[in-house]
């Protein structure tokens, strides 16, 4: 319930913010992935990875690619996604978001370890990001999947005093 109640939070977050930045074709993929229809949804963003030259773009519709391969259970593909985003537009505000993204993956695998090492690193690299609530939570995740109860705990009052109207915040209450 927990993780459902975040992926809705995660997604309406990223919804908004492709349907108003790519090509025509990203508000059709974004109703496919909307509706948890991956494949279609990758496979439209495959089609327009191919057309586009912008490298803002082409970063985003990476980004995307990655998101859906993290919908139908592929980490290590995601993984391939959220690299190529980095590396198209560094600077991208992607890019925070890919970094993250590679955490997802490693979650979705059950790598916690993993998962934990990258949403550590992009935290502490980006303490002021817009998803340093949601980076928090995932730690906390991470901890609690590898039974370090106390150490998730640390996490979570970390989120609740830092981030108290956060939705991650809201959701653990």
């Amino acid at each position: 319930m927990l993780k459902h109640r975040y992926l809705i939070f995660v997604f309406t977050l990223l919804f908004h913010a492709v349907v108003s930045a790519g090509p025509a074709d990203f508000k059709k993929a974004a109703g496919y992935y909307s509706r948890k229809e991956y494949q279609k949804a990758f496979d439209i963003y495959e089609g327009e990875a191919k057309e586009v030259k912008d490298h803002s773009v082409k970063s985003e519709i990476y980004y995307w690619m990655g998101q859906c391969c993290l919908g139908m259970q592929k980490g290590e593909k995601a993984r391939m996604f959220f690299e190529l985003s980095m590396d198209t537009y560094p600077n991208s505000e992607k890019s925070v978001l890919s970094q993250a993204g590679i955490g997802d993956s490693y979650f979705t695998d059950k790598d916690y370890r993993k998962a934990l090492n990258v949403y550590t690193w992009v935290h502490n690299m980006n303490p002021k990001c817009e998803i340093s609530s949601t980076l928090l939570f995932m730690i906390s995740e991470c901890f609690k999947n590898l039974g370090e109860k106390e150490s998730a705990e640390a996490y979570i009052k970390m989120l609740k005093k830092t981030y108290p109207k956060s939705p991650e915040a809201m959701i653990i209450r």
